[in-house]
């Protein structure tokens, strides 16, 4: 159970990541357009 826990945690970990890496791309294609 632990280790499903930790799992859950990793995983909500990465998608957190992961959505704040879009937002700075959408920031950067705003400001500097290609």
């Amino acid at each position: 159970m632990l280790w499903a826990c930790g799992l859950d945690e990793r995983i909500r970990y990465e998608i957190e990541l992961t959505r704040q890496l879009k937002e700075l791309q959408t920031r950067s294609n705003q400001i500097a357009p290609k």
